[in-house]
């Protein structure tokens, strides 16, 4: 029950801000940048953005993930334990893409 007394709010545990609950966000909302000394494109951050996945879960995939070639000059890095890969580019480094 919401504190005006209505029942419009959402039960405490529904799910929001996680993986399974993506947030909409139109494409080219946020511009490349940087985090943590890495580069991002602003791609990257929409998709990780909707996706709900932070900057430290992608670094751990790029430092411990499984490395596959990936198409057009990048590299795939597979994250089992939080089922996330992360694509970069290996001509700049700038994380392209995340899902």
């Amino acid at each position: 029950m919401a504190i005006d007394g209505t029942d419009t709010d959402p039960h405490p545990s529904t799910p929001v801000g996680r993986r399974n609950s993506h947030l909409e966000v139109e494409p080219e909302t946020n511009s490349r940048t940087n985090i943590y000394e890495r580069k991002y494109s602003g791609h990257a951050i929409d998709r990780m953005q909707k996706r709900g996945i932070i900057p430290s879960v992608v670094e751990n995939a790029i430092q411990t993930g499984i490395a596959k070639p990936g198409t057009s000059g990048t590299i795939r890095y597979y994250d089992p334990v939080n089922k996330i890969t992360v694509a970069v580019d290996t001509s700049t480094g700038r994380v392209v893409t995340v899902w």
